[in-house]
């Protein structure tokens, strides 16, 4: 900014209090971001839980599906033999 005529520069802020604002503007920012993000990821964590849980609930029924007749067979044939190698 240029001076004015007549102004007093020893009132003004010089160069040297520039790092000093420049660190308090990026912490500025950086609480409001802090912020946002906070207000942002809350509904968007809670959506993708449900998701996940939507989505993990039919999985795990699939798999049980699928593999929950498959290892009683297994074991309905496994077991039985393996009873008779042990106490024949």
């Amino acid at each position: 900014m240029p001076a004015r005529v007549g102004s007093d520069m020893s009132k003004e802020p010089g160069v040297r209090e520039i790092p000093g604002a420049l660190a308090d503007y990026a912490a500025g920012v950086a609480d409001v971001v802090a912020r946002g993000l906070v207000v942002v990821a809350a509904p968007i964590l809670l959506l993708a839980l449900l998701a996940l849980a939507v989505v993990g609930g039919g999985v795990a029924l699939v798999v049980l599906a699928v593999l929950a007749p498959a290892i009683a067979a297994a074991v309905a044939l496994e077991v039985p033999s393996r009873v008779r190698e042990r106490f024949a």
